[in-house]
């Protein structure tokens, strides 16, 4: 611990992860139903505070680890959100994570003070505790933005997946419909997917493509895409 120490209040620091998955037809977000006070009972992104000492990269994995039993994650920092009333118990400035995962990667176990950890269909959330229903919205603009020049959806989806699983969760992020036949010709001029080898109706990801847009980037014109 430092030697120094303030006589002035200042804000505590907490981190909340945002976690997408793609099943069954749907786009969905980890939630933990809280056990304790205050928004007990309520859902809401795992997270918690950072211990003393610790960096908050760190925090951030070890509080999805004890919440949902997930380990390993590859996680994101995104943003930070520090409203003075946002936590009624204090000031506190949350630090927020962003990643996805393969549905059946991983088995979910709630701990800690969850009471219960779920894979919520991302529109049919319940009501989320905290200012998390705002960071989650904001996060999912963030995205509409960021598929137009960055690959999407291999962490999520299996390793050969109907292109139009891909398709649904891109009309997910941006709330529309695409046209099938005109989003596969573009995404698939992107070359970072190839016929998958155990089903002829299915798609794969190339690895080493997919990295290499994921770092310099593409323009997907969605526009022309829209049904």
């Amino acid at each position: 611990m430092s030697e120094f120490s303030y006589p002035y209040p200042r804000p505590a620091v907490s981190v909340d992860s945002i976690l997408l998955s793609w099943c069954d037809g749907h786009l969905r977000l980890l939630l933990i139903q809280r056990g304790r006070s205050p928004f007990k009972e309520q859902w809401a992104l795992p997270g918690g505070f950072v211990d003393a000492d610790e960096d908050i990269d760190a925090a951030a994995a070890r509080e999805l680890s004890e919440e949902t039993g997930l380990r390993d994650v590859a996680l994101e920092q995104w943003k930070a959100y520090g409203t003075p009333q946002r936590d009624p118990r204090t000031h506190v400035i949350t630090i927020v994570y962003s990643g996805m995962l393969a549905w059946n990667s991983q088995d979910i176990i709630a701990g800690d003070d969850a009471k219960a950890v779920r894979w919520c269909p991302i529109d049919q959330l319940p009501k989320l505790a905290f200012d998390h229903a705002d960071i989650l919205q904001s996060f999912l603009m963030h995205l509409q933005i960021k598929i137009r020049c960055l690959p999407i959806g291999r962490e999520m989806l299996p390793p050969e997946f109907p292109l139009g699983d891909l398709r649904h969760i891109y009309e997910t992020i941006l709330k529309e419909k695409l046209n099938a036949n005109v989003f596969a010709k573009h995404i698939i001029a992107m070359g970072h997917l190839h016929r998958a080898a155990h089903h002829p109706d299915h798609w794969a990801f190339d690895r080493d493509h997919y990295l290499q847009l994921a770092k310099r980037g593409f323009s997907l014109d969605l526009d022309a895409c829209r049904a």
